[in-house]
């Protein structure tokens, strides 16, 4: 199992448990575009090599 299949919603409970259902799925969709937003720029920057 990828350990962001496990920390995900981990993380996202314990923020939806602290603050709320609505910043929790926020901050889950914020995190995801995050990582694809790394994971373009390091796809971009292997194929100019």
């Amino acid at each position: 199992m990828d350990i962001g299949l496990s920390t995900g919603p981990l993380v996202t409970g314990m923020v939806i448990t602290a603050i709320g259902y609505t910043s929790g799925f926020f901050l889950s969709f914020v995190l995801a575009i995050v990582v694809s937003a790394l994971f373009v720029v390091s796809v971009i920057d292997h194929s100019h090599q």
